[in-house]
């Protein structure tokens, strides 16, 4: 079920649906699955993730299709303004503090990482996989500590822990990035991730974790992109 709705928005988001109403993504939702989805339910829940995975799966195939930077960019974007505020909460994404990042600014965060094909990179803290658009997932080290996702992350290819990110340790040589979106310590600029894995300099010298993280730390809420980049107020 769950996999088919993911394949169904990810169709759509390619073709060129727009599902800026959540209305109309529950719509979709109702015609695959044949039953109504009531707001604040479980299945609403699920349609929020489908939505969100199908996306990613769209992303990730505008990419692999795309070699200018510019235009990819602006595919991402487009793809953003047609999804769907995923407001549906459960104690569980709550609990887990759930929250995704924007797949314009992942995009921008794997670039800027200078993530390719060839790189060696670790996501403590995956989710549905947004900032993994640009890696390889033969030679991605990912953890997320939800079912669901790591479920999905799985179907995308990735080899997938199920760890506290806080405390667990790959076992693994330095990794070339790691880039997530974590909750954040009350250490000033490094993420509360365990910070014994290393990643390498251009020169293939070790550094803490801290020093080669590409950290988000987005709060998708104040994020806005109708018809440009910025925060919302507040």
């Amino acid at each position: 079920m769950h996999q088919q709705l993911v394949t169904a928005f990810a169709n759509g988001f390619t073709g060129g649906d727009n599902f800026a109403s959540i209305t109309s993504a529950r719509k979709l939702a109702q015609s695959v699955l044949n039953q109504k989805i009531e707001p604040g339910t479980p299945i609403a829940k699920i349609v929020d993730e489908s939505v969100e995975q199908g996306l990613i799966l769209a992303a990730r195939q505008l990419v692999q299709r795309s070699s200018d930077p510019i235009e990819t960019w602006q595919q991402c974007l487009d793809l953003y303004d047609r999804q769907p505020a995923l407001n549906t909460r459960t104690s569980t994404s709550i609990l887990q503090q759930a929250y995704s990042t924007p797949v314009p600014i992942a995009f921008l965060a794997a670039k800027l990482a200078q993530i390719d094909g060839e790189t060696t990179v670790y996501e403590p803290t995956a989710g549905n996989g947004a900032l993994l658009l640009l890696a390889n997932p033969e030679l991605a080290i990912v953890n997320e500590l939800n079912s669901d996702r790591a479920a999905a992350l799985r179907a995308l290819g990735f080899t997938v822990t199920q760890k506290d990110a806080s405390s667990f340790v790959p076992a693994t040589e330095a990794v070339d990035r790691i880039i997530t979106n974590p909750v954040y310590s009350l250490s000033k600029g490094c993420p509360r991730t365990n910070s014994n894995i290393s990643a390498r300099t251009a020169n293939n010298q070790p550094v803490r974790s801290c020093d080669r993280t590409f950290g988000t730390g987005l709060d998708e809420s104040r994020w806005q992109s109708r018809s440009h980049l910025g925060w919302k107020d507040g």
